[in-house]
């Protein structure tokens, strides 16, 4: 038998997903989102990219992004790519509710609700194989859950609909 090589990838991570925003557009954290490309097999230094096009601090496979670019950007896709290899991560901004309107001779009027906002850590994943089967392995996405700008907690329903010989342990929450 023929010893093939080893296989590749590449894999992207964000240390956050969403960029939170007060009603007034106003950024309720600063801190910079930092980006890491993790190539497996792969020599060089990743290419990245966005849409839209946005400056990328750092260097190398770690770069960053200031979170003032989500004042004028509802999300962004960031690519890493490598080798003929790619990986995609999407950050998006959410922003509190709009405040009810007051109501008159002196009682509150009704606010307004808050959007429900699901994100997943990483929508698509790729397990490596040869021509006939995926190799073990495994891989983790965080189901990320808010109301307005408030993180809170989901809980995860059965999953269905994998392929012969894929498994999938869920622990419930995010």
């Amino acid at each position: 038998a023929l010893k093939g090589s080893d296989s590749q990838t590449l894999d992207l991570y964000a240390d956050k997903y969403v960029v939170p925003f007060k009603e007034d557009n106003t950024l309720k954290d600063t801190s910079v989102i930092t980006l890491k490309a993790y190539p497996k097999n792969l020599n060089g230094t990743v290419t990245w990219s966005t849409t839209p096009s946005i400056s990328l601090g750092g260097s190398g496979n770690t770069r960053t992004i200031d979170p003032n670019v989500f004042k004028n950007n509802n999300s962004v896709v960031v690519s890493a790519t490598l080798g003929g290899y790619n990986d995609k991560i999407t950050i998006v901004k959410i922003k509190d509710g709009s405040k009810g309107a007051s109501g008159t001779n002196g009682t509150n009027g009704v606010n307004g609700d808050d959007a429900i906002t699901i994100v997943l850590s990483n929508p698509s994943h790729t397990f490596m194989g040869d021509e006939t089967k995926a190799k073990d392995s495994s891989t983790t996405c965080k189901v990320i859950a808010y109301k307005g700008t408030q993180a809170i907690a989901c809980t995860i329903g059965t999953i269905t609909g994998m392929p012969t010989g894929m498994s999938i342990t869920n622990n419930g929450t995010h």
